[in-house]
């Protein structure tokens, strides 16, 4: 089923609207995730501190941007260090000794600079800021939650599987952080996290966000069970 969404026993089940569907996830994402914008930025620090080019004829150019940066560091170091001695905030002896390190590791960052030089010219570091700038717009909405449908790709990133039961309740079972796709669903391996109740006004107020209704005769209580896997 989409999603992950058990069929078993279906015959005895009533149907379920995508949109309701859609108002469960949100709302187990919700009561998961409190600081959605927090995480995403603290992941794109993580990425934006380790990405790399991959393809080899760049590994140059990524050694040139990485040298650079380094030889960036070292003249700000130096600059400081003789504000510093001109403040009196450090004496001549410490003066000196610091300011003949950072000199010679410049020196050593300059030559290799130089080395990697191709034909004579400069070669150009490499600019990711475009690549990082669509992994962000990329996040972004895959884990927007205000969007009218959530994101294929979010499920399938947290959801294993939901299984509807004859007594309305649906269970949402969620993957492990090493997930391996290639292990079978037990159920028992799975223990129960979370239990909840999606009411009429709750409900209401979802479909009015998206220009839609729904009447309090056609609604009936969305009993929600949140699963994760044993340690």
């Amino acid at each position: 089923m989409k999603n992950g969404l058990d069929g078993t026993g279906f015959c005895n089940v009533p149907a379920i609207c995508e949109w309701k569907l859609d108002f469960m996830a949100k709302a187990i994402f919700r009561r998961l995730w409190k600081n959605q914008k927090e995480s995403i930025s603290e992941l794109m620090e993580t990425i934006e501190e380790h990405y790399t080019v991959d393809k080899e004829e760049h590994s140059e150019r990524c050694e040139v941007e990485k040298l650079q940066r380094e030889l960036d560091r070292l003249q700000k170091r130096k600059n400081n260090l003789v504000d510093m001695r001109l403040d009196d905030l450090i004496d001549e002896t410490q003066y000196q000794k610091k300011y003949n390190l950072i000199t010679a590791r410049i020196e050593e960052v300059e030559v290799s600079l130089q080395k990697l030089q191709c034909d004579g010219k400069e070669i150009e570091p490499v600019d990711v800021t475009a690549e990082i700038q669509k992994i962000q717009e990329y996040l972004d909405k895959a884990c927007n939650l205000e969007e009218k449908q959530i994101s294929g790709e979010l499920i399938e990133a947290i959801v294993e599987r939901v299984t509807p039961t004859e007594e309305g309740v649906f269970k949402w079972y969620l993957k492990e952080e090493d997930y391996d796709m290639e292990m079978q669903f037990q159920e028992e391996q799975y223990v129960l996290m979370d239990r909840f109740t999606l009411g009429f006004e709750e409900a209401k107020t979802y479909r009015k966000s998206f220009g839609n209704f729904i009447r309090a005769r056609q609604w009936k209580d969305l009993v929600v069970e949140v699963y994760i896997k044993k340690l």
